[in-house]
């Protein structure tokens, strides 16, 4: 498994209840420049439209050596359709319809067989309160190793 990227933000701003690993759909000259590092699924989100599982505002900018005409019509941040099966989908979208889960992108990474996968994660946003206590518990949990580590 080679890392391609990964958004440490969700897990300060989400309280991650459900896990998935989808195949994503791409172009060569896409994937071309997913082996250069070239993205940015800070802003990723997905979507459930007619039984297909889509993603919204995933950044993978032309590759630099592709000519564009080649490719009519490219949007950097334009929508990618996901490969997954009905059975998983129908799950998904049951707890999509509360009205607090969202579907939130954590990793992309490259499988043994120089495919791309996508690692999801289904949330709920935390509260600015509920932050602040994550924040006051690992504090005091850096201070009480280091009281440890002392004695």
């Amino acid at each position: 498994m080679k890392l391609i990227s990964k958004n440490k933000r969700i897990w300060f701003d989400y309280e991650i209840t459900d896990t998935l690993e989808v195949w994503i759909v791409l172009r060569g000259c896409e994937v071309k420049s997913l082996r250069s590092w070239k993205i940015n699924i800070k802003d990723a989100a997905a979507l459930i439209h007619d039984w297909e599982l889509w993603i919204h505002n995933i950044d993978i900018p032309l590759y630099d050596k592709t000519n564009p005409h080649n490719v009519p019509g490219y949007e950097a941040k334009g929508k990618r359709k996901w490969l997954i099966k009905k059975n998983e989908l129908g799950k998904l979208s049951s707890n999509m319809d509360k009205s607090w889960a969202r579907l939130l992108v954590l990793e992309m990474y490259f499988t043994s067989k120089q495919l791309v996968k996508v690692k999801l994660w289904l949330g709920k946003r935390k509260k600015k309160v509920e932050k602040r206590s994550a924040i006051k518990e690992r504090e005091t949990k850096r201070q009480m190793d280091k009281a440890m580590r002392q004695y």
